[in-house]
C-alpha cells in the first residue's frame, strides 16, 4: 500500500484507544492501564481485590428503599466500567445490571458497582488472547445463574419515558396476575370512515407486561368493504382470522447486499403483480397514476420457505426456490377446525410451526390453536421462548410460575389475553361449563415444549432417580409411567 498511497510505518501497534496490544505468536489485547487510571479515579487503588464482580445471590432492584447517591458520580463510574467491557467479557453481565439502575442509584446499587473495581483491582491484567488453533476441543461448559438481580416478566413503568430498548420496569414486588392480563381486545373500537376498519393494540403501552418480551397483538374489526391500508412493521406478522374472509397479503423486498430490506412504497404498490383494484383499496391512489407506476417498476420478493425434504438445523431449515411459489405457500387452514382431543388431558392442539406451515421458518413467529374440553388440562410445560395467549371461546384459569417460584394465574374470558415470558412454566385448566378455544403465539418458528409430567414418566428415566430428583413417591411414578408409556 506504501507504493499506492503516502504512508509512513510506525511498526507493531503497542497501543490503540486505551487497548494494549501486545503481539506475541498470538495476539492479546488487554486495558491494564486504563483500569489503573479509573482505579485512581474513583478513589480504588487500595481496595481489597475480590474474587468475583457479583455475588450469586445479589438482588438488586429499583426501588429498594436504600439512601440515593450522586447520579453524576455513578454514571460516571458505570460509563468507564462500560469501556472497559471491550477487552473484559468477564465483567460484561455485572456492568449490564448496575447499568440499569443510572436515573436514581442507591448505595446499594454503589456498592456492587465498587465491588467490580475490586473484582478489577485484582485482575487488572485480564485480557482477550487471540490464539491460532488448528485443532481445538471444547471441554466444558458451565453457566453461573448471576441473574439474580433480573426477573424475566419485565413489566414496564410507564412513569419513566420510553428508550429503544422499551421502558424501566416496574418493581416486581408490586407486580399482581393482573399485570399479565389485558382485556382490552374485548370489543371493537370506533370505525374509521375512511377505511371501515377499526384497530385494538395489546403494545407494551397499552399491557406493559408486553415490555421487552418480544411479542405484542391487535384486533382487527373490517366491516364489509373495508380496508387495512398499505403499511409495514419492522417485525414479522402473523395474521389470525376468527370470522370471515379477508384478502390479505404483503408485498416483500430484495434481500441482496445491495438492496438490505429497503422498502419504497413507491415500488412496493408497482413493482408486481398485485392487482390494480387491490392498490386502490390500500392506498387511495388513482388508477392512471398506478398504471404509469407499474410500467416504471418491476418486482422482487424476500422470503424463506422451508424445503422440508432438507435437513433442519437450530436456524431453521433450507429455502424452496422462490420461482416455485405461489400465495397457497403463505396460507394455512390448518388451524380453522378443532384438535383431537381424546386423551387424558382432554385438550386438543393444531400447531402453524415451520414442520407444519413451512411459510414461518425463519420469521420467527408461529401460532397454535388448542381445543380444551370441560375440566380440561394444558398440563405444567414451559417453552424456550415468549407465548401470547388469546381466549377464542370460553373460559379458562391459565398462569405462570417465575423462576423465584411465584404464581401467577387469573380466570381469561373470551377476548383476555395473558403474556407468558419465555422459559416460565405455565398450565391451563378449564373450570368452565362450556369447551374452550385458544390460541397462542410464539416469538419463534418452532418454540419447543417440554412437558413437566412427560419429561419424568414418558421414557425411561429410572424411578429410584426420580424419586430424588422430584421427591415422588414411587407408586406415584409408575402409575405415571404407565399412562405415559415410560419404563424402568
Amino acid at each position: 500500500m506504501m507504493l499506492e498511497f503516502e504512508m509512513t510505518d510506525l511498526g507493531e501497534m503497542k497501543y490503540f484507544l486505551g487497548m494494549q496490544v501486545k503481539q506475541r505468536p498470538e495476539g492479546f489485547l488487554s486495558e491494564e492501564k486504563y483500569a489503573e487510571v479509573m482505579l485512581k479515579k474513583f478513589n480504588m487503588r487500595d481496595c481489597k481485590p475480590m474474587a468475583t464482580p457479583m455475588a450469586t445471590d445479589e438482588k438488586l432492584s429499583k426501588n429498594d428503599g436504600k439512601e440515593k447517591v450522586d447520579a453524576s458520580l455513578y454514571r460516571s463510574l458505570v460509563g468507564s466500567l462500560i469501556y472497559l467491557t471491550n477487552t473484559r467479557p468477564d465483567i460484561v453481565h455485572a456492568v449490564s445490571v448496575i447499568s440499569r439502575f443510572m436515573s436514581e442509584p442507591s448505595k446499594a446499587h454503589l456498592a456492587a458497582t465498587k465491588r467490580i473495581l475490586r473484582y478489577i483491582k485484582g485482575t487488572k491484567s485480564h485480557g482477550i488472547m487471540y490464539k491460532s488453533e488448528i485443532d481445538y476441543k471444547l471441554a466444558c461448559v458451565t453457566v453461573t445463574r448471576l441473574e439474580a438481580s433480573m426477573i424475566e416478566e419485565a413489566r414496564v413503568d410507564l412513569s419513566y419515558p420510553v428508550t429503544p430498548a422499551g421502558y424501566p420496569c416496574k418493581n416486581p414486588t408490586n407486580v399482581t396476575a393482573d399485570d399479565f392480563v389485558y382485556s382490552g381486545l374485548n370489543g371493537a373500537k370506533n370505525v374509521s370512515k375512511l377505511f371501515v376498519a377499526s384497530l385494538s393494540a395489546a403494545i407494551d403501552q397499552t399491557f406493559p407486561a408486553l415490555n421487552g418480551l418480544g411479542l405484542s397483538i391487535s384486533r382487527v374489526d373490517i366491516e364489509v368493504g373495508g380496508v387495512v391500508p398499505l403499511h409495514s412493521h419492522r417485525v414479522s406478522e402473523l395474521v389470525y382470522v376468527i370470522e370471515g374472509t379477508i384478502t390479505s397479503g404483503f408485498i416483500g423486498s430484495d434481500n441482496t447486499a445491495s438492496n438490505p430490506d429497503v422498502r419504497v412504497l413507491t415500488t412496493s404498490i408497482a413493482a408486481n403483480n398485485l392487482p390494480m383494484n387491490l392498490i386502490q383499496k390500500i392506498t387511495l391512489l388513482d388508477a392512471n397514476q398506478i398504471q404509469e407506476l407499474k410500467k416504471i417498476f418491476r418486482g422482487v420478493v424476500d422470503f424463506c420457505v422451508a424445503d422440508l425434504k432438507l435437513p433442519g438445523g437450530p436456524a431453521g431449515y433450507p429455502c424452496r426456490n422462490p420461482a416455485d411459489l405461489t400465495v397457497d405457500d403463505f396460507t394455512f387452514s390448518g388451524l380453522a377446525t378443532p384438535g383431537y382431543g381424546s386423551n387424558i388431558f382432554k385438550l386438543g392442539i393444531n400447531e402453524a410451526f415451520d414442520v407444519t406451515f413451512p411459510a414461518m421458518n425463519g420469521l420467527g413467529i408461529s401460532v397454535l390453536r388448542a381445543d380444551i374440553g370441560v375440566g380440561g388440562v394444558v398440563p405444567l410445560h414451559s417453552h424456550r421462548v415468549t407465548e401470547l395467549i388469546y381466549m377464542v371461546e370460553g373460559s379458562m384459569i391459565t398462569g405462570f410460575i417465575n423462576t423465584d417460584n411465584k404464581p401467577y394465574f387469573k380466570t381469561l374470558n373470551k377476548g383476555d389475553i395473558m403474556i407468558i415470558p419465555q422459559g416460565s412454566y405455565h398450565f391451563s385448566v378449564n373450570n368452565g361449563t362450556t369447551p374452550a378455544v385458544a390460541t397462542a403465539t410464539f416469538n419463534s418458528a418452532n418454540p419447543g415444549i417440554h412437558i413437566a409430567t412427560l419429561s419424568i414418566a414418558a421414557n425411561n428415566l429410572p424411578t429410584d432417580l426420580i424419586q430424588k430428583i422430584t421427591l415422588l413417591d414411587a407408586n406415584q411414578i409408575h402409575e405415571l409411567k404407565k399412562i405415559f408409556g415410560g419404563t424402568n
